[in-house]
């Protein structure tokens, strides 16, 4: 009798610990913290402060009959999202997430809600000139300080000339011809002949065997690098033509386009947003941007003033998903029932369409 009752006292006490937890977590999920990453078109900041987008209205509407009300905290890179939501400061991740084996391990993942993948984004019919090229990359201000060296160079070997040689010829303009002549062929030996100037001409002659080569050199290698920028910007069509060049290419902190190329051995620049990486490329700072392809369709739709092009076919294909920390695991359960009901009723399909366009079959 005394076992039995024993029994039963658990039993309660175990019902009353069970419904009590229950509704705690309900009480919790009821409030989220939800850190948005700022991703055209599914997470967008408007003017007056609020946050909207496919990803901003497909959780509200997916969680919304779960009677959550979110507060949403901005993140200015997708790493520091990450980190956040893993450290339990955010409840939720909101963003265009891609779902990788890391990610689900240590994260809630919901229902994939879209099919997305890795393009690359460049300059729309950039027909660059080695000249344009020079001059983006701050060089001609160096070939015009070379020229009024020689210039004036050429002016101090005439007046020395007109004064020691009796016999040189006294019209200007030939005067002047002759030494940028010689100068010029002093340039490939290297040296100046120092009997036509006497002791001076000697001094000049080791100042020139001392920088006459390093300028060629320097006039030869700059203008190399720019005929070698040139045909590689006209010549970036798919994520190959990466490989094995000296090119800049442009990818969010923390993404999987990050790790990615990394993998492949190809040189990039971090940024913590889109829109930076874009306006670099448009800067011709970076020779390309690698990230999500709707990402970079957008922009490309959206920003035609910057002519860009978004090339390649669609690589490394991805699933977009919500995150949480795991404390939210049930949360993200029942998230993923009303997305997968708005998948059924076509509602997920009418918002790709109204953020992308009718999506292609």
């Amino acid at each position: 009798m005394r076992k039995i009752f024993l029994l039963i006292a658990l039993t309660f006490f175990c019902l009353i610990f069970s419904r009590t937890a229950l509704y705690a977590q309900q009480d919790t999920a009821t409030s989220l913290v939800v850190g948005v990453y700022v991703s055209p078109p599914f997470v967008m900041l408007a003017d007056n402060g609020a946050f909207h987008g496919m990803a901003v209205e497909l959780w509200e509407t997916a969680s919304k009959p779960l009677g959550i009300s979110s507060e949403y905290i901005q993140y200015h890179s997708l790493k520091e999202l990450l980190d956040a939501t893993i450290c339990h400061d955010v409840d939720v991740l909101l963003t265009n997430l891609s779902v990788t084996h890391e990610r689900a391990v240590r994260l809630a993942i919901s229902y994939p809600w879209f099919d997305g993948g890795m393009r690359l984004i460049v300059n729309n019919d950039y027909k660059s000139t080695v000249f344009k090229e020079l001059l983006d990359s701050g060089r001609i201000k160096s070939y015009l300080w070379l020229t009024v060296l020689v210039i004036a160079l050429t002016l101090i070997i005439t007046l020395i000339r007109r004064r020691i040689d009796i016999a040189y010829t006294k019209k200007w303009s030939t005067g002047l011809a002759l030494s940028f002549h010689d100068l010029i062929l002093a340039a490939k030996s290297g040296k100046i002949p120092p009997a036509k100037l006497g002791w001076i001409g000697y001094v000049l002659s080791a100042v020139w065997m001392l920088v006459g080569v390093a300028l060629i050199a320097y006039v030869t290698s700059t203008l190399t690098s720019a005929m070698t920028s040139v045909s590689l910007q006209t010549n970036i069509n798919s994520l190959l033509d990466l490989q094995g060049r000296s090119v800049s290419v442009g990818v969010i902190s923390g993404s999987v386009g990050h790790d990615l190329l990394h993998s492949m051995g190809i040189a990039t620049k971090d940024y913590d947003a889109v829109a930076d990486a874009v306006n670099d490329l448009h800067a011709r700072k970076l020779d390309a941007v690698v990230d999500d392809a709707p990402v970079l369709e957008y922009w490309a739709y959206t920003r035609p003033e910057l002519e860009l092009n978004v090339v390649g076919s669609l690589f490394y294909p991805e699933k977009y998903v919500f995150a949480a920390n795991e404390f939210h695991h049930q949360l993200l359960d029942a998230v993923s029932l009303e997305i997968i009901k708005m998948h059924d009723n076509g509602e997920l399909e009418a918002l790709k369409n109204k953020f992308l366009g009718p999506q292609k079959p």
